[in-house]
């Protein structure tokens, strides 16, 4: 795959790569709810109800101990989190502090190959399609290794993959700040090739910074 719209510099063309490439992949599990001892202290414990459009997890509802907290499977900051069950499945978002999920979550953190912003980009823009993927399922669900399994292109420059999430994440932030402006408008028709795929919602979100300038 070769995408039409590229930064300057950029000539090589985008790779399929699966998911499980782009670094290490963590299911979350709960620690024991019958001891609350293991609960109520300063560790994030991030469930899909911590996930509500936003994009970076700074608090959760629930929070862990010390105690319950080593019983998970710790990730870094800027991991990947990805709602791999149930009715919200597919949704994305990210984690600035250590923290742990329950098993709802697949997370990914990503090795030295891929930056953790454009990750996330990726399987942001994937997520459709994954989540009708496990909707054919009775319950929908998406396992580690089928969550491993799955493909994206991408481009193996980590100097692009650094541009090109740089600019989502600004977007993101404008429209985080925006978002409850009356004049955050958008235009479907309006689409960048960044990932390989349109990616219209952020591009179209450009429109809100031509109107402050």
């Amino acid at each position: 795959l070769k995408p039409k719209i590229r930064f300057k510099g950029f000539t090589d063309t985008w790779e399929q790569r699966k998911v499980g490439e782009f670094g290490e992949l963590i299911t979350g599990t709960t620690p024991s709810t019958s001891d609350v001892n293991n609960y109520n202290g300063d560790y994030l414990f991030v469930s899909p109800a911590d996930i509500q459009g936003n994009r970076f997890v700074k608090n959760t509802i629930t929070t862990l101990s010390e105690k319950g907290f080593c019983k998970c499977r710790r990730l870094k900051a800027d991991s990947v989190l990805f709602v791999s069950i149930g009715s919200t499945i597919g949704k994305v978002a990210q984690i600035k502090e250590i923290a742990v999920t329950n098993q709802q979550i697949n997370a990914i953190i990503p090795n030295e190959k891929y930056n953790p912003n454009f990750v996330y980009s990726l399987l942001e823009n994937k997520a459709e399609d994954i989540k009708k993927q496990a909707s054919a399922q009775a319950v929908p669900i998406i396992n580690k290794t089928t969550f491993g399994e799955i493909e994206c292109f991408v481009t193996t420059s980590k100097e692009e993959q650094t541009k090109i999430s740089k600019i989502l994440l600004n977007i993101d932030n404008l429209i985080t700040l925006h978002q409850h402006k009356c004049f955050l408008k958008f235009d479907n028709n309006i689409n960048i090739e960044l990932l390989g795929n349109s990616v219209s919602l952020r591009i179209t979100s450009m429109s809100v910074m031509k109107e402050q300038e």
